[in-house]
């Protein structure tokens, strides 16, 4: 009787709980469903984000007409991040941004990507926000201050928000999917000299004299009408000066009459 006793209590001391494994694999299982249930419930609003290659898909499972979705768009260079506005009601549906470098554009382009939707009529607008650094731009040829949005090869204003850490960041908003290009047009080379003018000159720079900035024909045609518009006195005068020859100066009327005396008397 007594070694039966002892081996129960040694029994009992190798498992102090036996059920220690099955209560484990209880709080694994229910933590398991709880997690599936709030990533469902998170997807039954807008829907998991899928990057397939070059492409995000965000899938949409309910959206009411009037509001909004942001997502990120981490598969088009330059593209931060998308704000799509649904002017309709929306369900089990999708939007997605793919890179298509083979879109036409006569310009500069950093950047051609596609956004489509089954229910593209739907949407009302997209706005956009672009983080591109500045170096990519360099690598480009692309001016800061140029870089533009084209949708479906509509030119969009597109605004320069500011500038951080070597990063510019733009704003643009679309009123229609489909083709998008980020770039720069290219301007046509119309073979005539630059009319630009300095914003200062060179220190040491100095400005030409009026008569050294006219031509020779300028000078003559202004010395021809110098001489049309001058007085007779002041030509004869002149004329006078070059023969060497004095000029009389007028006599008054009592001077007259005094050398006319002076004569008579001589």
């Amino acid at each position: 009787m007594k070694k039966r006793s002892k081996e129960v209590m040694k029994t009992e001391k190798q498992n102090p709980l036996p059920h220690k494994t099955f209560w484990a694999s209880m709080g694994v299982f229910f933590l398991v469903s709880f997690l599936v249930m709030l990533s469902s419930l998170e997807n039954s609003v807008t829907g998991p984000v899928s990057v397939t290659g070059h492409a995000t898909i965000q899938n949409i499972a309910t959206a009411k007409a009037g509001s909004a979705l942001t997502l990120e768009v981490k598969t088009i260079p330059g593209v931060k991040e998308a704000t799509i506005f649904f002017k309709e009601a929306v369900k089990n549906s999708q939007i997605s941004f793919a890179e298509d470098k083979n879109l036409a554009f006569s310009g500069l382009a950093y950047v051609k990507f596609t956004v489509s939707s089954p229910d593209a009529e739907k949407i009302g607008q997209i706005d956009f926000t672009f983080k591109i650094l500045e170096q990519d731009l360099k690598k480009a040829n692309i001016n800061f201050n140029d870089l533009r949005l084209f949708a479906n090869d509509k030119e969009i204003t597109t605004a320069l928000v500011k500038r951080e850490n070597d990063y510019y960041y733009y704003s643009a908003s679309v009123q229609e999917l489909g083709k998008m290009v980020l770039g720069q047009t290219q301007r046509e080379k119309s073979g005539l000299p630059s009319t630009s003018v300095p914003s200062a000159l060179p220190e040491d720079a100095t400005l030409p004299s009026a008569e050294q900035a006219s031509s020779p024909e300028e000078q003559q045609i202004s010395t021809e009408i110098a001489s049309e518009t001058a007085s007779p006195e002041a030509v004869s005068g002149k004329a006078a000066e070059s023969e060497g020859v004095a000029v009389p100066e007028k006599q008054s009327i009592w001077e007259k009459i005094k050398n006319f005396f002076r004569n008579i008397f001589s």
